[in-house]
């Protein structure tokens, strides 16, 4: 498969991880710059943009109304099938800054210490009294 990357140029995507892929497909298109738009169409978008002032007090009662008739949070469920809890685990991941979350690190920082401590209790390791206080927590 084949994404054009910029005017001209092609790159080859064959090679990449399928999480890779998933990833490329889910990212918004600002920050793929050969999918944006002419600049005469950004300056509709922009000009179009402008045009809409916001909700009116009518607009924002009617909105309230239909809210509370409805109850959309009471209903909400979240993905069902396991594709779309592997789908929503990616969207998670497109805008994530590290290569794990903070609660994953967090995890694995717990797990670490839990093995410390059981190899501490099994042995007969000296080990720093700053760092028992640290695995203690």
């Amino acid at each position: 498969m084949i994404f054009p990357r910029k005017e001209g140029e092609k790159r080859q995507v064959d090679g990449d991880t399928q999480l890779e892929q998933i990833i490329r497909k889910v990212t918004p298109m600002s920050s793929q710059p050969w999918m944006m738009p002419s600049p005469r169409h950004a300056e509709v978008l922009k000009c179009n943009r402008a045009k809409r002032k916001g909700l009116t007090e009518e607009g924002r009662k009617r909105l309230r109304e239909a809210a509370m008739a409805t109850k959309p949070w009471q209903h909400a469920k979240g993905p069902t099938t396991s594709e779309g809890r592997k789908q929503s685990v990616i969207n998670g991941k497109v805008r994530q800054k590290g290569e794990f979350s903070v609660r994953e690190a967090r995890a694995q920082v717990k797990a670490n210490q839990e093995m410390l401590r059981q190899i501490t209790a099994q042995s007969d390791l000296w080990v720093f009294e700053s760092f028992q206080d640290i695995c203690s927590k």
